[in-house]
C-alpha cells in the first residue's frame, strides 16, 4: 500500500482494523464451533476449553476495539512527551504526531 502512494498512517490504521475484524470473526467461528460441540452431544473438558478459548478471545477482542476507540495511543504518546519534557526533541514530538494522525485514522 506504501509503494502505492498511501500514507504511513493509513496503512498501519488498514492494517490495526484488518487485524480486529480477524479477531472478532475468529470469535463467531469459535461460537459456531462451540455450537457443533454442543450439538453433536460432547462434554466435559472439550466443551469447558473452547468455552474459555471463546469467551477470553470474545473479550479480548472487544477490550482491543475498546482500546482503539478511546485513543489511547495518542494519549500514550503524549505521556511520553511530557515525561522526557525538553529532553525528548523532535524524535517524540514526531511519534505524537503520528500516534494522534493514527488514532484519528482509526
Amino acid at each position: 500500500m506504501i509503494q502505492g502512494g498511501s500514507s504511513g498512517v493509513l496503512v498501519g490504521a488498514a492494517t490495526v482494523v484488518d487485524k480486529t475484524v480477524q479477531a472478532a470473526s475468529l470469535s463467531l467461528w469459535g461460537l459456531f464451533g462451540l455450537a457443533v460441540l454442543l450439538a453433536s452431544g460432547a462434554e466435559g473438558g472439550i466443551v469447558r476449553g473452547t468455552a474459555i478459548a471463546v469467551i477470553g478471545l470474545g473479550l479480548g477482542a472487544t477490550g482491543f476495539v475498546l482500546v482503539q476507540r478511546m485513543g489511547v495511543l495518542a494519549s500514550f504518546a503524549r505521556r511520553v512527551q511530557v515525561l522526557f519534557g525538553r529532553r525528548a526533541g523532535a524524535r517524540v514530538a514526531r511519534f505524537v504526531d503520528i500516534a494522534s494522525r493514527s488514532d484519528e485514522a482509526l
